[in-house]
């Protein structure tokens, strides 16, 4: 019962017995319910029975008032009660022949589950491609300063933990753990400098029918073949290029309605291009990845977020 997404580790409960592993979001019901992340079916387990969820940069357990009690390495926990946990307890939820070890204590990331069939997905280097990365209309982000926002075909909203969202035809809660200092800072806010730490290079045929993508990072290369979405950045960073006279922060910004047109696309499609390429990157664990493409506050205008770009035809 491992999510979709996320390519690092993560907390997770493991049943020594059956030998399943529980990915945790951010928090998790444990019982007998249909909404349960941890879903048991043993009578002495109640429909809500406990909760798991991360607080204060650890992991932790909470009875929900339970029949038969929540335990804790052999020893009953007080009902109401968060107590702090830590990698290898051991703990049962009512049913004492059913023990789950917490076999990883690693912070949790950004995920969403579907309301009606379960599904959970993960973030990837801090980008949450909803309903997946392979087919994505919808992008959930940290901007900083505390805030979530999702990136969809209408713009963007400040998004929050436990918020429901509809993508599509399908409904999903988000999971969103608390602010970490090492996360993506306000890239979108314009006053910001571009991500120093990328280089973009294209390689663009003569008939411009194909553009090859090349991400360099401190660590390495990152090439891609051609792919439809790749002509959509090209087209950002000649934007970029071509308004040099410009102060930095305000070189390349275009209207998403103005750019759908350049590239004969309608809105939908542009934002779906946009959540492919930043999900391009994160599958590829591209530092930064996710200012690839900015978005300017307040407004429908976006632009490439690297300033270091290079353009070859062949």
């Amino acid at each position: 019962m491992r999510g979709v997404g996320s390519l690092r580790r993560m907390g997770a409960l493991r049943n020594p017995k059956t030998f399943l592993t529980i990915t945790l979001p951010v928090r998790s019901v444990v019982g007998r319910g249909p909404s349960s992340a941890l879903p048991l079916l043993d009578r002495r387990t109640s429909s809500e029975h406990a909760t798991v969820f991360w607080a204060s940069g650890r992991w932790r357990v909470r009875d929900l008032a339970s029949r038969n009690g929540t335990w804790l390495n052999g020893r009953r926990v007080e009902p109401g009660v968060d107590h702090e946990l830590v990698c290898g307890v051991v703990l049962w939820f009512g049913d004492r022949d059913n023990p789950w070890v917490l076999e990883d204590d690693t912070p949790p990331i950004a995920s969403a589950r579907g309301l009606t069939d379960g599904a959970l997905v993960f973030a990837v280097a801090d980008v949450l491609s909803l309903p997946s990365a392979a087919e994505p209309l919808a992008t959930v982000l940290y901007q900083g300063r505390g805030r979530w926002i999702l990136e969809d075909e209408h713009g963007e909203q400040a998004v929050h933990d436990h918020q429901e969202l509809k993508i599509g035809d399908r409904v999903w809660r988000l999971h969103l753990p608390e602010p970490r200092d090492t996360t993506l800072t306000s890239e979108h806010d314009p006053g910001d400098p571009s991500e120093p730490s990328l280089r973009v290079h294209f390689l663009v045929s003569r008939d411009e029918e194909s553009v090859s993508l090349t991400v360099v990072t401190p660590a390495g290369e990152h090439r891609w073949e051609p792919r439809a979405p790749h002509y959509l950045l090209l087209t950002l960073a000649r934007q970029r290029l071509a308004e040099t006279q410009l102060a930095e922060h305000e070189r390349g910004w275009l209207d998403v309605d103005r750019l759908a047109r350049m590239l004969n696309l309608n809105r939908k499609t542009v934002n779906v291009y946009i959540c492919r390429l930043r999900a391009q990157l994160a599958d590829a664990g591209v530092p930064g990845g996710a200012t690839l493409i900015q978005r300017r506050l307040l407004s429908q205008q976006i632009r490439i977020g690297v300033g270091l770009l290079e353009i070859l035809h062949g």
